[in-house]
């Protein structure tokens, strides 16, 4: 099991490796790790595929389409793979310990967590993860020129500061996804939206065309 779990998420290069946490009990730190490290392991097999040999064979627009349908396929026999075990399995052998179990239905208040040495570990990887990231994007451009590739920043805007616009954001989970059901529940009562919302997804319509139009000559694309 946990072998398939990682398969799926380095072949597939999936965000989210919960089910893999949640399927496999007994090494859920092993089950992770592999299936995270599909994120460096997708990018080092699908970029030079895809700057080495599709986008200069077939354009990036088509090669963007073959690999979406790649990862559909891959994504459906992941799936597969993938079955939830039968109500109270255990695997052989395994035992969950008295303090694990204990730590999980056992909450933290803000006061309990900041007396814990744990928290500033947490805090102190945080972060040194994210100065690390940031350090690296701030050095993207001076890289880029430095080996000669044009840097560009292209921007569309389909929407105007006069538009009366619903507050997109109170609709918006912590992942960033669209919450689009509770959205359309609170427009389709308010007509006040409306001719913004119609404008919005024209000029969406225009802003990515021409964004798309921007693109074709910078990347390169053939046909």
């Amino acid at each position: 099991m946990t072998f398939e779990c990682a398969l799926k998420r380095w072949l597939c290069r999936l965000g989210n490796p919960e089910p893999d946490r949640v399927v496999v009990v007994d090494v859920r730190g092993l089950a992770v790790g592999l299936a995270v490290g599909g994120y460096g392991a997708g990018s080092a097999i699908f970029g030079p595929l895809s700057s080495k040999v599709l986008i200069p064979a077939y354009g990036w627009r088509s090669t963007f389409m073959i690999l979406g349908g790649v990862f559909f396929v891959m994504t459906l026999i992941g799936a597969f793979l993938l079955k939830n075990p039968p109500t109270g399995y255990r695997p052989v052998g395994w035992t969950p310990s008295i303090t694990t179990a204990k730590s999980a239905s056992q909450g933290l208040s803000p006061a309990q967590l900041l007396r814990t040495p744990n928290f500033y570990f947490l805090w102190m990887a945080y972060a040194l993860g994210t100065s690390a990231g940031l350090m690296v994007i701030s050095q993207l451009v001076p890289f880029a020129r430095s080996q000669g590739i044009p840097f560009y920043c292209l921007k569309a805007v389909s929407d105007t500061a006069s538009e009366v616009l619903p507050d997109f954001s109170r609709y918006t989970d912590t992942q960033g996804q669209l919450q689009l059901a509770a959205l359309l529940a609170h427009v389709a009562i308010r007509p006040r939206y409306w001719p913004g919302l119609a404008r919005m997804g024209k000029n969406g319509k225009k802003g990515a065309h021409a964004m798309a139009s921007a693109l074709g000559p910078l990347v390169g694309e053939r046909g």
